[in-house]
């Protein structure tokens, strides 16, 4: 389990050359609030969960909130696993917090990652940036504000934001939300083992090991819903930690496929692992605003904790 310390992540430093004016969001409780670039968003309505997403050349911001009760009890959860260990964890007032920042400076790439339980609800925060939007990141991450408190070691930030401020909660699902949760993967569709991969499709989360440029999406992959592994039925247990590892491609039909089984359990864990990845539902990266195909890697974790 993570050990929670009363810290939390320290911002790179504010451009004082960023004056554009961004909007600030709120979750319905009023403990979680942050700003984005503008209002130009997409939204997902999921029951008690909602999550908004802001994509464009070089900058990828989301926030997922879920209103529920057990949050913190979720969260010590979470911290068993064996992919907690890249976090740190913090608390802050009542809040308990884990984060982790992963830095590329050969692929020029910048990602933070939160997650955060309140008794209010469990939050999840991403944010990635490339191509010289460094100082967006950094100013996303200080518009971050729990229980009216700036969330990194920096000073209150007074950039310019507009006076309004929007319940996330109150915001209606986005049309193209709409589409791509109608679009399903064959379910003929099955895994394959490694072979030679097709150069011309670019693994988008980084773990590509050609010496490739990557190439400049205006905007990412963003994943809507991303379903857990059902349970293994058949009373076999695993007693340590194992994970399943699959290169899949996100095509830009907004389907899965090919699929690529990299790390391997046994059969009866690999097809369950499978049967939640070709679950996922996702908008496809763009191109110049054309949907384009991209790779990613993507694991699941089996085991007892």
């Amino acid at each position: 389990m993570l050990a929670l310390a009363a810290f939390v992540p320290e911002s790179y430093g504010q451009d004082k050359a960023n004056e554009a004016v961004w909007h600030r969001y709120s979750t319905s409780a009023g403990d979680l609030t942050f700003a984005f670039p503008n209002k130009n968003v997409l939204v997902d309505q999921n029951d008690s969960k909602t999550s908004i997403y802001f994509s464009e050349i070089g900058l990828y911001l989301s926030v997922r909130a879920e209103r529920m009760k057990g949050a913190k009890n979720r969260f010590l959860e979470l911290s068993r696993l064996p992919s907690a260990e890249e976090y740190k964890g913090f608390k802050l007032d009542d809040l308990y917090g884990r984060w982790r920042r992963d830095t590329n400076k050969v692929k020029g790439t910048d990602s933070v990652f939160f997650e955060l339980a309140s008794k209010s609800g469990f939050y999840r925060i991403a944010a990635r940036s490339r191509d010289g939007r460094d100082s967006d990141l950094e100013r996303f991450l200080r518009s971050i504000r729990v229980n009216g408190s700036q969330l990194t070691n920096t000073q209150i930030s007074e950039e310019p934001e507009e006076k309004s401020v929007t319940m996330i909660e109150s915001l209606p699902i986005s049309d193209k939300v709409v589409e791509a949760l109608k679009r399903s993967t064959p379910d003929k569709l099955s895994y394959t083992r490694p072979s030679k991969r097709d150069k011309s499709t670019e693994i988008e989360n980084g773990d590509d090991t050609s010496d490739e440029p990557p190439r400049k999406y205006s905007s990412d992959t963003i994943i809507l819903r991303n379903p857990f592994p059902r349970r293994d039925e058949s009373g076999r247990t695993i007693r340590l930690p194992r994970v399943v590892k699959f290169r899949a491609t996100f095509r830009a039909d907004g389907t899965i496929g090919p699929v690529e089984l990299l790390q391997s359990i046994d059969k009866g864990y690999d097809d369950l692992a499978f049967e939640a990845l070709i679950g996922i539902k996702f908008i496809p990266a763009e191109i110049d605003g054309k949907p384009v195909d991209v790779v990613r890697i993507i694991e699941y974790s089996f085991g007892r904790y």
